[in-house]
């Protein structure tokens, strides 16, 4: 189960919050045994006993449940202020295929015309197949949001990993429903990728950028999978202390500028290695998805990404 979930709580981290980790899926039952095979008719040819029926086959084994996983937040219209870690745990390992049961014994042949030594039986029947093993776990994801929540984030936020740290990192952040807001300040670890499926529902959400120092997110901002958005070195617009009062005025500017949505980026796959993004700067014209990205206004905070 998540670490924490609910609807409209507010919660203030400074540890450490961590998701149940998954458990080993139940190994499968074992097959049945085939039943035992008729006995045959009467021989139809003097001097010969009619075969037996073949005995029924082994049941095949059951498969292994599948192992969970968990999120170490889950919720709603929640605000939640993280300056330690939350994370997704990892996930549990597959169980093992029961084992195959074993054929039937054959039945018994039909009596003789003339007298014999022996009595021929059938043949046994064939032993069923060993049950499938069960499939890994995923990992759990650090934070889920399904809709009007709002994270301030300063600490690390990470994804888990599947099959108990062997399989694929999970996300660290998933906006599952319209207006959520993530306000990361400064852009602080984040393992595993950012991802939005809420589309522009409510104007969709926001991911905000800011800080007082330069910082790297080297992972993915998705707004639809499997299109993703990649950004590195998301820098903060920082100004001299002497020139503050002519970059308030640009700050103003900029400002208005967010409000009516004229930085756009059209976003899409990014290339390999770090890119500066200013806000207005398109990276690519082909790109089918658009993320807008701004600057806040505000002293020079940072930037913010929204997925509409």
């Amino acid at each position: 189960m998540a670490g924490v979930s609910g609807t409209g709580f507010t919660l203030t981290n400074a540890g450490t919050i961590t998701g149940g980790l998954g458990g080993q899926s139940s190994d499968g039952g074992a097959g049945g045994t085939g039943g035992q095979g008729g006995n045959a008719q009467s021989g139809g040819t003097p001097g010969t006993g009619g075969s037996g029926g073949a005995g029924g086959n082994g049941g095949d084994g059951g498969a292994a449940g599948r192992p969970g996983n968990a999120s170490g937040l889950s919720g709603s219209g929640f605000t939640v202020t993280n300056t330690g870690t939350i994370a997704g745990n990892n996930g549990g390992i597959g169980g093992s295929g029961g084992n195959a049961g074993a054929g039937g014994d054959g039945g018994l042949g039909g009596r003789f015309y003339l007298s014999s030594s022996r009595t021929p039986s059938g043949a046994a029947g064939v032993a069923g197949t060993s049950g499938s093993v069960g499939g890994a776990g995923a990992g759990g994801v650090g934070m889920v949001s399904t809709g009007d929540s709002t994270l301030i984030n300063s600490g690390t936020i990470a994804g888990g990993i599947g099959d108990a740290g062997n399989g694929v990192q999970a996300d660290a952040v998933d906006f599952r429903g319209a207006t959520t807001r993530s306000d990361c300040c400064p852009a602080p670890p984040l393992v595993g990728n950012v991802v939005s499926t809420s589309g522009s529902t409510h104007g969709g959400d926001t991911l905000e950028l800011g800080g007082t120092t330069d910082a790297t997110l080297d992972g993915t901002l998705s707004a639809s999978a499997p299109t993703s958005f990649r950004y590195a070195c998301l820098r903060r617009l920082h100004h001299p202390a002497q020139d503050r009062h002519q970059h308030l005025d640009d700050h103003r500017r900029q400002r208005d500028d967010t409000q009516r949505h004229r930085e756009l980026v059209r976003a899409g796959r990014h290339p390999a290695g770090q890119q500066q993004l200013q806000p207005g700067q398109q990276q690519h014209p082909d790109h089918r998805r658009a993320a807008h990205v701004h600057h806040d206004g505000h002293g020079g905070r940072g930037l913010w990404v929204s997925f509409r």
